[in-house]
């Protein structure tokens, strides 16, 4: 999940960051892969992707590769350049965020897997402002073609996630 933080944490995070850019900016290259290419296309990419359109209805689910894009995911492409454009999709928000109390819908979604390189496993829903905002930025992951959004749950539709039971 995207870690949103106020105030004074935020320059901090924004004076690391640029920090941290400016180092990497003057060091060569140790890891694998090309000198400027992103972490993810350097590092091996492998989830399990699990959606439940509601409570009731059964989890489907995707594999999903980024290196190169590929797996039972129908959209991988997408489901990829959301995962890469999200600065941290995996990272648990911070308890110093303030969400409003929207509820989304009863979409659940989980990944497990391989990103960049590193062990991940992270839950998402849509129970509020802030799990919303996420939902939303990785929507490519979790329902393309909104299959799973709309609770469809018939699993032929190109786009749904396959049934686990």
């Amino acid at each position: 999940m995207i870690v949103r933080r106020t105030g004074n944490l935020t320059v901090t995070g924004v004076a690391l960051a640029a920090a941290v850019v400016g180092l990497a900016a003057c060091g060569g290259s140790t890891g694998p892969g090309q000198p400027g290419e992103p972490a993810a296309k350097q590092a091996g990419s492998t989830l399990e992707v699990r959606v439940k359109p509601s409570p009731d209805a059964s989890a489907g689910s995707w594999t999903l590769t980024c290196q190169p894009p590929g797996g039972t995911h129908p959209a991988p492409e997408t489901a990829c350049a959301a995962l890469r454009d999200a600065q941290d999709p995996f990272a648990a928000p911070s308890k110093q965020q303030i969400c409003t109390q929207i509820y989304g819908g009863p979409q659940t979604a989980s990944i497990e897997g391989e990103w960049s390189g590193k062990s991940v496993s992270a839950d998402f829903s849509r129970k509020n402002g802030c799990e919303i905002k996420t939902w939303d930025a990785l929507e490519p992951v979790f329902a393309p073609g909104k299959a799973a959004e709309t609770g469809s749950g018939k699993g032929t539709e190109k786009g749904s996630p396959k049934s686990t039971g």
